[in-house]
């Protein structure tokens, strides 16, 4: 039995989010709700069968009052497979990741920016337009990933895998838009 994908998404910025969603991939938006500032929509449920097909998909767009003054921001792909780990995808935004390169008693940390992450890798994540030309590898993770979320252009986004408390383990993703003076 593949389980749905549960997604939150919580508005820490200043400005009022549009959200468009889609959760069945039928080719049309299910939804589109708008999320105050300091706001929340919690329990978008998807479920899509097949591999490489999501089960939810946002897009967010800044919605501040008046007309024609709309800016997407970017979207998220998330997924709860029948094989493999749950995973999110984004085509605007990347995160940090690496690899550990060891010479002899010495650890290396190979860092590069993904736009894929699946929630083998960490529970929490931050995503934002991060600038590759500011990868280190001669810093840790915690400091490299801090140099990179504070000079991104504002706002980014904090995303927190965890398992519900069901027997069967449904997948459940917050979405947290992070304020424009968010720093790690």
């Amino acid at each position: 039995m593949v389980l749905p994908t549960r997604v939150n998404i919580i508005n820490n910025s200043s400005d009022r989010i549009k959200v468009k969603i889609d959760k069945d991939r039928d080719r049309k938006l299910d939804e589109i709700i708008n999320i105050e500032p300091g706001g929340r929509l919690d329990g978008i449920e998807g479920s899509v069968e097949g591999s490489g097909r999501y089960d939810v998909i946002v897009d967010l767009i800044t919605n501040p009052g008046g007309p024609d003054n709309n800016t997407r921001l970017g979207g998220f792909k998330f997924d709860n497979p029948s094989l493999g780990y749950p995973n999110v995808r984004s085509d605007e935004f990347t995160t940090l990741t690496y690899d550990v390169l060891r010479i002899g008693d010495r650890k290396q940390y190979l860092f590069s920016l993904t736009r894929e992450i699946d929630r083998e890798f960490r529970n929490r994540t931050h995503w934002g337009m991060l600038d590759r030309g500011l990868l280190d590898n001669s810093k840790s993770f915690d400091v490299q990933e801090i140099v990179l979320v504070n000079s991104a252009p504002k706002p980014s986004f904090t995303i927190e895998s965890f398992f519900n408390d069901s027997e069967a383990g449904a997948k459940v993703w917050d979405l947290r838009i992070n304020s424009d003076n968010f720093t790690l």
